[in-house]
């Protein structure tokens, strides 16, 4: 599940906030992903604020499987992207493995 997070980063010459903020929208399966961005140049003393959205579409895992039964295929596993985990509610990217039937 997504959830506000704060990133902080800094070297000699920049350092930058930033904040992520999600709007679900869970009629339509899709996650707005607000962020904002604190950026402020420590060499000239330039500071600046910027904004921007990302709109991101999810699939369930019942939804791929009907994608997938009207396309003749069959799921045979769904695991963690690039763990091999079972997927959970804070998994973030998943694989499905699926057969041609």
């Amino acid at each position: 599940k997504a959830s506000v997070k704060i990133k902080r980063l800094h070297n000699n010459e920049i350092s930058l906030v930033r904040i992520s903020e999600p709007v679900h929208h869970y009629n339509e399966n899709t996650i707005d992903v607000n962020f904002e961005l604190h950026i402020n140049d420590i060499s000239n003393k330039n500071y600046v604020i910027l904004n921007e959205q990302h709109k991101m579409r999810y699939f369930s895992i019942p939804e791929i499987d009907f994608i997938l039964d009207k396309f003749g295929f069959k799921s045979i596993g769904y695991e963690e992207w690039l763990s091999g985990n079972p997927p959970s509610q804070n998994t973030w990217g998943v694989c499905c493995i699926a057969i041609k039937l």
